[in-house]
């Protein structure tokens, strides 16, 4: 039988592509002489690549070992193709990192190469670590490299592709220069093995907003707005809130939505109509009743307090606890405390209240705490100062003062001390002959107690001997607190008149207060005599107040009182008077007031 033309030529074609057809690894070889598995695998096989068994040996290196057992080798096309590629590629899900065990003997200075690339060579990653090696250069032990290069977010699917290319051709092809006799040697072969990937553990493929993982955010009140996301550019989120698996008809994520009730939203993940993974992400939202509000019926807990609850959930029942008790709904405290049912509470004494709002459909509200003190109101004092005076402003008296103190809860027990000394119950009005210092204080079981009331009784010591008057008014005071006993004697003797700045009038003196000035007449005819002393209590200070004022030395000390700018009497006449003595008066003008001294 005789061939024709056609024929030669097609057995001979065949003679050439049948056995590069036949030495191509299988999708199955690359599988397997990769170790493949998981989330990474081989999506097409490629001529050129074969699937061998370890060991092996290259050149002088023996016992090459392999980490499955198979590897993956392949010669480089020669420089008749110039830039011919034997490739194949494998497929991840998701953004991570792509590992291998590599070795490499090309003709790098040719542009021969082991590339890998996703889309576009030109933004793949190379790898040319030796043109030539030296006999005795590597071991067994060292003879694979490790690398690894880095997939993002661009896509969910990555299809890698791995090529191993041969050198340039033609003229700009220049053979490679081996010094034998070292032992150079090129095997212009690629080996690959163990291909594994590691997902990147920062990136998901679905997030929840709020995050159900953190605490306190699966939980709402009122409503809520959930937002759903992918870093991955070309995925679709495709999501259910009734309830419903989702799937390729379910309603695609675009935006915010809001919920009112307790829902779980379930999403799955799509790259165009396929699903990613196959799986369905979800996160539940609980809607839980708002917290309470506790309110008193009064801001003074003097006796006790009322105290209501009210929360922004109609319908809400409230359950309420004392001191270190968690209420609760459904039974008991662990602690063995009681939990009570109610909307308002009576306290009588110092308690936290812990309060929780509840209904069925709900979550139970965060629990609201707040501590009331139930604060004994102060003792009322009242005195007697001999027998003419009950004035607790002006506490001098001359000979004696009768304290008494009282409380408006029948229930409160006063106490009382002197001088600082030790607490005593109090029964009795209490007799003070000596100046000293006196305090109360309301006590109550149970109950926070009342501030101390304390009040310095005052029996003036210091003498001062009475002036002596000139004919006509005389301007004069007092240099120190009198007793009201004191000054009721002074006024029945003199009939002295102060100045009312309110009125801007002089009127008969009800009182005489130490530092203040007032007028006193003398009759030519029938002059007013001193012959006697009075008993005062010095004053460190007067405050003087904007405008004019009558001022008197306070008889804090026996030296002269500096007062720039005042004005004395002089019998007939104001003259300027820069210092006063003690019983001494003068007008004087402060801007915005001043204490002296």
């Amino acid at each position: 039988m005789r061939l024709t033309s056609s024929w030669i030529s097609i057995l001979a074609l065949a003679a050439v592509l049948l056995p590069l057809y036949l030495s191509g690894a299988s999708v199955s070889d690359i599988n397997s002489a990769l170790d493949l598995s998981g989330n990474i695998s081989c999506s097409s096989g490629g001529s050129g690549w074969s699937k061998k068994k370890a060991p092996f040996t290259v050149e002088d290196v023996k016992g090459i070992s392999a980490w499955g057992n198979y590897y993956l080798v392949a010669s480089a096309p020669g420089k008749a193709e110039p830039q011919k590629s034997y490739s194949f590629s494998i497929q991840v899900k998701g953004a991570g990192t792509v590992f291998l065990r590599y070795k490499v003997s090309l003709d790098s200075g040719n542009d021969s190469e082991l590339c890998a690339y996703e889309g576009s060579y030109d933004y793949g990653y190379l790898w040319g670590d030796s043109d030539y090696w030296c006999k005795g250069d590597y071991t067994a032990y060292d003879w694979w490299l490790e690398d690894g290069f880095d997939v993002g977010t661009e896509t969910y699917t990555h299809t890698i592709t791995f090529a191993l290319l041969g050198p340039l051709g033609g003229e700009w092809y220049e053979a490679p220069e081996l010094d034998k006799e070292w032992g150079e040697f090129l095997s212009k072969k690629a080996w690959l093995d163990d291909l594994s990937f590691t997902p990147d553990p920062d990136v998901s493929l679905v997030h929840f907003y709020p995050d159900v993982r953190e605490p306190g955010e699966d939980s709402f009140v009122g409503s809520l707005e959930v937002e759903l996301e992918t870093p991955y550019e070309n995925v679709i989120l495709r999501y259910t809130t009734d309830g419903s698996t989702p799937s390729s008809a379910s309603p695609i994520y675009r935006e915010p939505f809001t919920i009112t009730e307790t829902t779980t939203v379930q999403v799955m993940a799509f790259e165009g109509s396929a699903q990613t993974d196959g799986k369905v992400y979800s996160a539940t939202y609980y809607a839980r009743a708002a917290m309470p509000k506790i309110t008193a019926n009064k801001q003074v807990f003097a006796d006790n307090v009322t105290l209501n609850f009210a929360s922004d959930t109609e319908g809400a029942t409230f359950f309420y606890a004392f001191g270190g008790v968690n209420p609760s709904h459904t039974g008991p405290d662990p602690s063995g405390g009681t939990t009570f049912k109610g909307s308002s509470v009576t306290l009588q004494q110092s308690l936290t209240v812990k309060v929780l709002a509840w209904r069925a459909d709900l979550l139970d509200s965060e629990v609201a705490e707040q501590e009331f003190i139930i604060h004994l109101s102060n003792p009322v004092v009242s005195c007697q100062l001999d027998n003419c005076s009950n004035d607790l402003s002006r506490p001098f008296f001359s000979e004696q003062a009768v304290v008494s103190a009282t409380h408006n809860l029948e229930a409160a027990v006063l106490y009382y001390r002197l001088n600082g000394g030790a607490w005593q119950n109090y029964g009795a009005p209490l007799t003070l002959t000596a100046t000293t210092l006196v305090e109360f204080q309301a006590q109550r079981p149970g109950v926070t107690s009342s501030n101390i009331v304390a009040v310095q009784f005052i029996k003036p010591d210091q003498e001062f001997a009475l002036p002596q008057f000139a004919p006509g008014w005389n301007l004069l005071s007092l240099p120190g607190q009198v007793s009201q006993q004191t000054a009721n004697q002074l006024i029945e003797q003199w009939h002295p008149l102060v100045y009312d700045r309110a009125k801007r009038t002089y009127h008969q003196a009800g009182r005489l207060d130490g530092g203040q000035a007032f007028w006193v007449f003398s009759n030519p005819n029938q002059p007013l005599l001193n012959n006697g002393s009075i008993f005062l209590h010095p004053l460190p200070s007067i405050q003087l107040l904007p405008g004019y004022s009558l001022l008197g030395h306070p008889g804090s000390n026996g030296a002269a009182l500096a007062v720039p700018g005042a004005w004395g009497w002089a019998g007939d006449r104001y003259l300027p008077k820069e210092t006063l003595e003690q019983g001494q008066g003068a007008w004087k003008h402060s801007a915005a007031g001043e204490i002296l001294p």
